[in-house]
């Protein structure tokens, strides 16, 4: 018997009910945001972001090696075999470095075009809007996601000053 009485008995109460709800100014299809969820997106694409930049690192080392060993190989005619093969060594690293770097940026759903340093900022800046995203939460995997965007964070300056 939980139900307004109808026009029988002269009362329009549920028409009234009715026209009321209509008028509500907020919106009852509004999605919830999962700002943890968002957070982990987050906190996931940073670390990809900062393993592409890593990645591109490191290859740009190796490839600086290559160039290295291939000019001294100019220079010393008795040590160009043994420079050869490190140098072949290097770039067979360094092809897997990129690959590494392809990899990751593409779990980011980056492009390792940016570069290493662009890829580093990012992976910052990310990794700061996650852990503001879960200030508030008090849960531990909020604490452990928010200890993440500071690794990340740390991770992504180290790099940034190494450049």
């Amino acid at each position: 018997m939980l139900s307004t009485s109808g026009p029988a008995d002269g009362s329009e109460t549920a028409e009234i009910i009715d026209n009321a709800l209509r008028k509500c100014p907020h919106d009852r299809g509004a999605p919830v945001r999962d700002l943890l969820a968002e957070a982990q997106a987050l906190v996931e694409s940073a670390a990809n972001c900062l393993a592409a930049a890593e990645s591109l690192q490191e290859a740009d080392g190796h490839r600086q090696l290559v160039e290295d060993f291939l000019n001294q190989t100019l220079e010393d005619a008795d040590e160009a075999d043994q420079l050869m093969e490190r140098a072949l060594e290097e770039e067979l690293a360094a092809g897997k470095a990129e690959a590494a770097a392809g990899q990751a940026a593409a779990g980011a759903g980056v492009s390792v075009t940016l570069g290493a340093e662009q890829l580093a900022v990012r992976a910052d800046s990310q990794a700061t809007e996650a852990k503001q995203l879960i200030t508030g939460e008090k849960d531990r995997e909020a604490r452990m996601l928010r200890s993440r965007c500071d690794d990340i964070r740390w991770q992504a300056q180290l790099l940034l000053s190494r450049m």
